[in-house]
């Protein structure tokens, strides 16, 4: 069996706990004789690749079904959806980032 993951963060790099868990989950999937592929925007190549395989996002080359962009982006909805977790910010930071989102709600 294969199983393709996506992630943002693998050991040693952690920032939160996504990573701890990902390792967790495909050295176990290796133990049972799973095939894992996980896919990160950044990989550092340090990380544990005993048990997965690790490559970069931008690494996967993929091919286009059709030439004409906007034809698909046309068939694609986006929602935005406000929230208070953003990742990655420090105290002395977040409140910047609350202000920013507050303006931007107000001129929509």
């Amino acid at each position: 069996m294969k199983v393709l993951m996506f992630g943002w963060e693998f050991p040693p790099h952690i920032a939160g706990g996504l990573g701890t868990a990902c390792y967790g989950m495909t050295k176990g999937l290796a133990e049972n004789g799973v095939e894992v592929l996980f896919v990160m925007p950044s990989a550092s190549g340090d990380e544990d690749q005993s048990s997965v395989r690790i490559i970069n996002a931008s690494d996967v080359s993929c091919r286009m079904v059709s030439d004409d962009i906007d034809e698909f982006l046309g068939k694609v909805s986006f929602l935005h959806i406000g929230s208070n977790m953003v990742p990655y910010v420090s105290p002395e930071e977040f409140p910047y980032v609350v202000e920013e989102e507050r303006l931007r709600q107000k001129n929509e």
